[in-house]
């Protein structure tokens, strides 16, 4: 495995600190993989995320462009839409 140096926050170090003590993990490179997993989890969703608005962003715009929109103006008949909705 790769060795690697990094430079923590007061912050962080007390939080790795926290989590040896709490007997979860082993040693500071376990507490650090396990960050990186959530870390590369959370920008794995976020591209999943991100294409999906993409895709009915698309959906709407050519709904749109279509004419099939509804117009609302005013707070009273953004209420009354909502409303109505099933």
């Amino acid at each position: 495995m790769p060795t690697r140096n990094i430079n923590l926050t007061d912050h962080f170090d007390q939080f790795l600190a926290n989590q040896l003590d709490s007997g979860r993990f082993k040693n500071a490179s376990e507490v650090v993989r396990a960050g990186l997993s959530l870390l590369e989890r959370a920008e794995t969703e976020d591209a999943i995320k991100l294409e999906a608005l993409r895709k009915v962003s698309a959906l709407g715009l050519a709904a749109y462009e279509k004419g099939e929109f509804t117009r609302i103006e005013g707070d009273g008949a953004l209420d009354r839409f909502f409303e109505e909705l099933p």
